[in-house]
């Protein structure tokens, strides 16, 4: 079967911006277009062009693997990337597949979509730094003072200033601000310079009476490797914890997700999907599954191709349910008699690695769940840790009679069949 570039291309990037921070993605991922692909061999090679040398150095350090390793789940063939450094405006269906060419500075106005501030191309001389403030204006510009970034963010412009020996530059840039709103902070934990840095931002911005709101994954007393000084100032302030969507709430996220992705999804469908998976994270995945199938299969989205695709297994009773990443740690660690916080920690004893490892073999191969995403529900490891998991599994299931069993067990605590 012919390959439709663009729509493979689109649907590795769907499911790149789920296990990606929002930032990386807008940074790195999503500047990069498929250019072409050809069989070599038993396998595909894919020619991706990145719009600059420093998103192609950025990729090819961090995320060659699991991009390879997501063509290879759309196209169900072997597949790699190569990658190399194009002027193109990736995600612009202008220009998708059309190589290289020129660009003007400025573009007459487009129809405006949903992406707004992302997709415009603002003058950089435009900014609050040369702002001329008079009466008419002072609320716009005291709102400027607002700042959006995640950890990685944040951890990337820290490194970067040391390069460049541009650190002043960097706390400035984080210093100043009334309100610093950052996503997933537990990532700067265990990194030293970067908890310094973020100490000294913290204090500044506190002393001027501004304010900092953060995002994480867990509560500030169970991020590991976080320093005692942070923990306790993130604690000092209000901790509220959102709660999982109830089922009329994911209902809703799922039509909503679905029309943000153009899929027909009637209420019937969007109820059986909402019934089935907890996780909204675990739905955006699916849907983005549901949108691969609709494009490169040209299936027609009905209750049966979502039930196909959700892999129902059935209970004695005949009732149906669908295994959630929570439900695979309580049973992997139950079998190996240790406790879910342990199996997610930081002990490195045997009897507790070799399990976890089992975990995230579990996570990688029966809920097809991306390596980050396995890295971010097993303690916030990274994906290099997950691959090295996964193929030492995969590499003992080849002689190892007591671990198959043992696999086999698991599956049948989790009614997986297989």
């Amino acid at each position: 079967m012919e390959l439709d570039i663009n729509k493979t291309w689109k649907s590795v990037l769907d499911s790149m911006r789920l296990s990606v921070s929002e930032a990386t993605f807008n940074a790195y991922v999503k500047k990069t277009e498929l250019l072409n692909i050809k069989q070599v061999e038993n396998r595909l090679v894919g020619e991706v062009g990145c719009s600059s040398g420093y998103v192609k150095v950025m990729l090819e350090q961090r995320y060659l693997g699991q991009l390879g390793d997501e063509l290879t789940r759309i196209t169900g063939q072997k597949s790699e990337i190569k990658l190399s450094i194009q002027s193109v405006r990736a995600g612009d269906p202008a220009v998708a597949g059309q190589g290289v060419r020129g660009l003007p500075l400025f573009n007459e106005p487009k129809n405006v979509n949903n992406d707004g501030w992302r997709n415009a191309r603002l003058r950089p001389d435009f900014t609050f730094d040369n702002y001329a403030v008079s009466g008419s204006n002072q609320v716009a510009y005291a709102a400027s003072g607002i700042l959006f970034c995640s950890g990685e963010e944040f951890t990337n412009d820290l490194v970067e200033g040391i390069r460049n020996k541009s650190t002043d530059k960097v706390r400035s840039k984080y210093r100043k601000v009334k309100l610093l709103l950052i996503d997933d902070v537990q990532f700067i934990a265990g990194k030293a310079t970067v908890q310094e840095e973020f100490f000294h931002t913290f204090n500044a911005i506190q002393r001027e009476g501004g304010q900092i709101v953060m995002t994480s994954d867990r509560p500030p007393s169970e991020i590991a490797k976080l320093e005692e000084r942070l923990r306790s100032r993130f604690g000092a302030g209000m901790i509220v914890d959102v709660g999982p969507a109830d089922f009329e709430l994911r209902a809703a996220i799922v039509l909503i997700k679905s029309k943000q992705k153009e899929l027909a999804i009637s209420m019937e469908d969007a109820r059986l999907i909402a019934e089935h998976i907890e996780g909204l994270r675990e739905i955006e995945g699916f849907l983005v599954r549901l949108s691969s199938e609709k494009d490169l299969h040209g299936e027609k989205i009905n209750p049966e191709l979502i039930l196909k695709l959700l892999k129902i297994n059935k209970h004695t009773d005949g009732s149906s349910k669908i295994v959630t990443p929570t439900e695979v740690i309580s049973a992997v660690s139950s079998y190996f008699n240790i406790t879910p916080v342990a199996i997610r920690g930081e002990k490195r004893d045997r009897s507790i690695v070799w399990p976890r490892q089992i975990l995230m073999y579990f996570l990688r191969n029966e809920l097809k769940l991306p390596q980050e995403e396995v890295g971010r529900l097993v303690g916030g490891r990274d994906h290099s840790t997950v691959i090295h998991a996964d193929n030492k599994v995969r590499a003992e299931l080849l002689t190892n009679t007591q671990l198959l069993n043992q696999i086999q067990d698991i599956k049948k605590k989790l009614l997986i069949s297989g």
